[in-house]
């Protein structure tokens, strides 16, 4: 921006200000507002103005659609993405990449492992997790029952040698 467009910024604008600023139609920035890639004006109406960061806003996305082809509801989501993760920690970016390449739901297995499931696959998973489980659970009782019966069998064995 020339530096008299940047002072033309700083005051309150109106729509129209704004889109000649930017160089978008009145149009284009409807929808950027309907999308809420720009923050909503200050006061409603013919009364309703917008500041420098909402000219930011709108030249944000409309260069990023111009740089990258994409469509602008895409590029207002590519830049609500970057935004929020401008706020969030490393590992909650790990997470959040992960999320956006799978779908269904994520299990952080430590140091930055994670485990994505399918909706699909989970309850195929949650079975066959069920039967190993059973299985566990029917061996640790047949083992449980032999030491039952050997520590039987032993005690019977010295009430018999002590007679």
């Amino acid at each position: 921006m020339s530096a008299s467009m940047l002072s033309l910024a700083k005051t309150p604008l109106t729509a129209s200000d704004l889109c000649s600023l930017v160089g978008i139609s009145d149009r284009a920035f409807k929808q950027m507002r309907a999308l809420k890639a720009v923050d909503a004006a200050n006061g409603t109406g013919k009364a309703a103005r917008y500041t420098e960061e909402h000219v930011n806003q709108a030249k944000r996305l409309h260069d990023l659609m111009a740089e990258s082809g994409l469509s602008m509801p895409a590029a207002a989501a590519r830049l609500r993405i970057d935004a929020a993760l401008s706020r969030v920690s490393r590992a909650s970016k790990r997470r959040l990449a992960v999320e956006a390449c799978f779908r269904g739901s994520v299990h952080n297995l430590g140091s930055g492992v994670y485990l994505a499931v399918d909706p699909q696959a989970r309850s195929a998973l949650q079975s066959q997790l069920l039967k190993e489980l059973k299985s566990r659970a029917e061996i640790i009782q047949s083992m449980m029952s032999e030491k039952r019966n050997a520590t039987a069998s032993e005690m019977r064995s010295r009430v018999h040698r002590t007679r």
